[in-house]
């Protein structure tokens, strides 16, 4: 949305925290995002690879070298992993919710 020349800032550390209370809700230690759209709309990154996850309240967003500057400006409300592998957890969940038709 355009205010002028001003962007209107998106609320993504409400839309993470609304996520993190389903997945308590739903007791599930943790929820990997994929699909690039759902990462921006979470977090803001607009680039083409990145992993975001929460594993038992612990946001983080997982992406290449490539991407390093790129995240750090755009990636809100989840630490920034550069080559590192996400978490596996033992009560993953997945929401058709956060899938993309695309994915499936």
């Amino acid at each position: 949305m355009f205010c002028g020349h001003a962007i209107h800032q998106m609320n993504h550390l409400a839309r993470l925290k609304k996520l993190q209370t389903q997945l308590e809700r739903d007791r599930l230690d943790a929820v990997f995002i994929l699909h690039g759209a759902n990462i921006r709309y979470l977090c803001g990154f607009t680039g083409s690879s990145g992993v975001l996850s929460c594993c038992r309240g612990d946001w983080e967003f997982f992406t290449d070298g490539r991407y390093t500057e790129q995240a750090k400006k755009q990636v809100k409300g989840a630490r920034i992993r550069v080559d590192a592998v996400p978490p596996i957890a033992s009560g993953v969940g997945v929401s058709p919710a956060l899938q993309s038709s695309a994915n499936t």
